[in-house]
């Protein structure tokens, strides 16, 4: 009977232990966080917040700055105007990226189809609607070569790799040797 009090005793000494320690329970959250904590944390939630926020601030900044002319109509139907273009090539651009299809070269097609829009209104005197014809053809046209063009690249090296594996099994079968 001695023996099973002193095979106990080991664990009557931690509990000693422990019995001395704090009784409090951890606590990491601070109740009290102050605003830039509160705007860290907010922050930090909702990444998709920063461009709405700066986008916000550039607006003010440009309206303190400007005055009133920037905050007129024309202003601002002007700003629509030159960022809507870019605004459609960039969402198309990002789902391009999202399918793991990454193509840089959307930009400089845009570009490039956009220079000969102009081009061909205002220099060679084409109506605009002929002009945006053309120069959604010719977009089209490289975007078709292109996608061509690694097509082949891919042939390319799916037919070098097959020619590697079969030169390698004819030197280690004794089937394929010659």
């Amino acid at each position: 009977m001695g023996e099973t009090n002193t095979a106990a005793q080991p664990s009557q000494e931690f509990e000693k232990v422990l019995a001395d320690s704090s009784t409090d329970v951890a606590s990491f959250d601070a109740h009290d966080k102050t605003l830039l904590q509160k705007l860290q944390h907010f922050l930090h939630s909702s990444p998709a917040a920063v461009p709405l926020i700066v986008l916000v601030l550039s607006l003010i900044a440009f309206g303190v700055i400007l005055g009133g002319k920037f905050f007129s109509a024309f202003t601002m139907t002007l700003i629509l105007q030159q960022v809507a273009i870019v605004g459609i090539v960039g969402a198309a651009q990002t789902l391009v990226i999202l399918t793991a299809g990454i193509d840089l070269s959307v930009g400089a097609i845009m570009v490039l189809s956009s220079v000969i829009m102009g081009q061909f209104t205002f220099r060679y005197g084409f109506p605009p609607a002929l002009s945006v014809i053309c120069g959604l053809g010719v977009g089209g046209a490289l975007r078709l070569h292109q996608r061509n063009a690694r097509r082949a690249h891919e042939a390319a090296a799916l037919y070098r790799h097959a020619r590697h594996v079969a030169d390698r099994a004819r030197l280690q079968l004794p089937l394929f040797r010659q």
